[in-house]
């Protein structure tokens, strides 16, 4: 089996991993990195910890796909996390008092796309187990 089919779950986990120790050392003053981590904490920690754990669930399961459905399945995550990341980038900090209703932020549209990711990518996982041949 190629290291490609296992990279999307190494990267997921490497995500994963740095997010919690970042939070960790974010939390107490001794930490060597507690100046850098405390600033990034909302910016970038926080979403990164998220989507990495959303991103788990598919990630396993690509192992297990055939050469055509994980090469599918790769094109359209590379497309997805481009534009995840730019939308987390874009959405602000705090909350938007100007329009209360829509009260959004880097932590929830982190949330979001990575709800949205994991669910198409089980419709693309899926979606050849029940096409006709």
């Amino acid at each position: 089996m190629k290291i490609s089919k296992y990279l999307p779950l190494l990267l997921a986990l490497l995500a994963v991993l740095i997010g919690y120790i970042a939070t960790a050392c974010s939390l107490h003053e001794s930490c060597l990195f507690y100046s850098v981590t405390n600033e990034l904490a909302f910016t970038v920690i926080k979403p990164l910890k998220l989507y990495g754990s959303y991103a788990l669930i598919p990630s396993v399961l690509s192992i297990f796909l055939t050469k055509e459905v994980f090469q599918r399945w790769a094109h359209f995550a590379q497309w997805w996390l481009a534009i995840s990341v730019v939308l987390i980038f874009l959405t602000p900090t705090n909350s938007n008092y100007i329009l209360p209703f829509f009260d959004l932020v880097k932590e929830d549209t982190a949330k979001y796309m990575a709800i949205l990711f994991t669910l198409i990518s089980l419709y693309l996982f899926a979606r050849p187990l029940f096409s006709k041949k």
